[in-house]
């Protein structure tokens, strides 16, 4: 058995320490996320999917100037899900850093429009002075500029 911790020839062989387990649960994520990077970066065109800003163009505005990959919802509340429903092109988008940082700061707000996420329609939202949700514009697909 290939990285058991166990001798040859034991009648019960031990399994694989939780370490290797961790390690291998590690690995499956990490390539689950750079799937997901990758493919979002080819539905996008090489556009931010908020404002429709180039690298170049963010780079004129911004440092960082390197889009991000942003999750909707975050991270941190699909925690403990498998990583292929944590991270897939319905819940994962692009964004430049200030429409990153505006994202996380729940001050914008992508939002899907059907069941197919962000591979379909969304509406980009902003926050009210009265902490209402207004939709800006939608978006059909490809991180068009409105």
């Amino acid at each position: 058995m290939a990285g058991a911790s166990s001798h040859p020839g034991l009648a019960f062989p031990k399994g694989p320490s939780r370490a290797q387990e961790k390690a291998r649960a590690h690995r499956l994520e990490v390539a689950i996320i750079k799937a997901t990077h990758d493919a979002v970066w080819e539905r996008s065109l090489g556009l931010c999917e908020i404002c429709g800003d180039s690298e170049a163009e963010t780079a004129a505005k911004a440092w960082p100037f390197l889009h991000q990959m942003h999750e909707e919802p975050s991270r941190a509340a699909t925690r403990g899900k498998p990583p292929s429903e944590r991270f897939n092109t319905r819940i994962c988008i692009r964004a430049c850093p200030p429409c990153h940082s505006a994202c996380t700061a729940r001050m914008v707000r992508p939002l899907p429009l059907t069941a197919t996420g962000f591979d379909g329609p969304y509406d980009v939202q902003l926050r009210t002075p009265d902490r209402e949700w207004a939709t800006a514009y939608t978006v059909d697909r490809g991180g068009v500029k409105p």
